[in-house]
């Protein structure tokens, strides 16, 4: 669907997101800054402990949680 000026939802959503990931404000980047996560530190724990974790107790594996 265009929005008159040529350009579609999909390429506005693109450039949107190419544009907040340039700016360091995607999650992975910005909000691990904010509360002092190393994000390969939480994201290699998650993975290790994942498969033995039970599902009930999923939001322990939340970086704000960790």
């Amino acid at each position: 669907m265009e929005d008159g000026g040529g350009l579609t939802r999909e390429s506005r959503s693109h450039d949107m997101i190419t544009h907040q990931t340039r700016k360091g404000s995607c999650i992975g980047k910005g909000h691990s800054k904010l509360n002092n996560i190393d994000l390969r530190a939480w994201f290699a724990d998650v993975l290790a402990r994942l498969p033995d974790h039970p599902a009930k107790r999923i939001d322990e594996l939340l970086p704000w949680n960790w």
